[in-house]
């Protein structure tokens, strides 16, 4: 784990309109909100759209999110891409102020449908955990079991205090975490991943130093 890059994951929505205009906003991994809006190409040769990534998202110069994302649904993705991050060093934001380069991030998408009605749930799971890593943790990794219900309910079934919920129009999710005896309480959120081989949420939390993953995903099957 390198601990001068951003350990979480980043997370975002994009809605395409039907004259090809892609319209997205998300949070990086320290924090740094973006959005950008811009038209989708053909990809000649390909039953698949390129989407041009690219976002200013710090003050300076070399300050960018840049790469080519494929929009082309298939067995283990909807939406695929390799981008490079680059954070100029500064004090704003306060995480990582010496800066990185970082290429070859993996951006990873799915397709989302809205889960409504009593019977649904947004994940296809239901006896689920909600694993948080690095940021500053005491305990790192941190597992906590969780129930996804119906209507997408989230109910703790760990010693830890444990929430989380969705936003069923958005697909992203919010969620707080604190152990006993602590008093700091973490927040963390991320967005839903509902493709049958994800079939999980991904994001982070801010810690006192660095930001750290949280992933909320099936229990592991018993041996």
């Amino acid at each position: 784990m390198d601990q001068g890059l951003p350990q979480g994951d980043g997370y975002g929505t994009a809605t395409i309109s039907p004259a090809g205009l892609l319209k997205c906003s998300g949070v990086l991994a320290d924090g740094t909100k973006f959005s950008q809006s811009v038209s989708i190409l053909d990809n000649p040769g390909f039953r698949s759209a390129l989407w041009p990534l690219h976002a200013n998202v710090y003050t300076g110069a070399r300050s960018s999110v840049l790469g080519w994302v494929t929009n082309d649904p298939n067995e283990f993705d909807d939406l695929d891409g390799s981008i490079t991050w680059v954070r100029p060093p500064g004090p704003t934001p306060k995480y990582y102020t010496n800066g990185f380069e970082q290429p070859g991030t993996q951006l990873t998408g799915s397709i989302y449908r809205a889960s409504v009605g009593a019977t649904n749930r947004i994940l296809n799971l239901t006896n689920a955990q909600v694993v948080l890593t690095g940021g500053n943790l005491p305990n790192s990794p941190s597992i906590n079991n969780v129930i996804l219900g119906l209507s997408s309910k989230v109910t703790n079934a760990s010693p830890n205090t444990v929430t989380c919920a969705f936003t069923l129009s958005t697909g992203l999710f919010t969620g707080t975490y604190r152990e006993p005896g602590a008093t700091l309480t973490i927040t963390f959120r991320g967005a839903v991943l509902q493709h049958p081989f994800l079939n999980r949420g991904s994001g982070h939390f801010l810690g006192t130093t660095e930001s750290g993953q949280v992933v909320f995903e099936a229990q592991p099957t018993p041996p």
